[in-house]
């Protein structure tokens, strides 16, 4: 699954930002985010606004062209059970230098899944735990 990673003051939701729902795999994780019309996983985030990580699901774009090409890849599949990263160094320099540039702007606040209070613009909903297997 094709994510982008980029920070959040550069996501703009044009229609159907009502829809935008929250879920958490875990009471610490991450915040996913979906339509809650279709149940479509679409951003990923951090739980804090300030960190201003964001992750777009690339299935989920229209158009993804705009995003440019790709320049690396993360936990690709390797020999055996072993993955495999290409350009890792060079996403996380990327992505760090966007990070603190919105940081230190205050760009960060600029987002579509936070209020001026840093409070998420939908109330979380933590996911089902799958039942053990016996």
């Amino acid at each position: 699954m094709a994510i982008f990673q980029t920070t959040s003051d550069r996501i703009r939701i044009e229609t159907g930002q009502d829809e935008l729902a929250l879920m958490q795999l875990s009471p610490n994780g991450l915040f996913r985010w979906y339509a809650a019309c279709c149940d479509t996983q679409m951003f990923n985030t951090l739980r804090s606004p300030r960190s201003g990580f964001a992750g777009i699901f690339v299935a989920r774009l229209a158009e993804p062209g705009p995003l440019g090409p790709v320049i690396g890849e993360g936990s690709v599949p390797g020999t055996g059970s072993k993955t495999r990263h290409r350009n890792i160094t060079r996403i996380i320099w990327r992505f760090l230098k966007r990070s603190l540039a919105a940081r230190l702007s205050g760009r960060w606040r600029q987002t579509p899944f936070f209020d001026a209070d840093g409070v998420p613009v939908a109330k979380a909903r933590l996911a089902p735990r799958p039942e053990a297997t016996r």
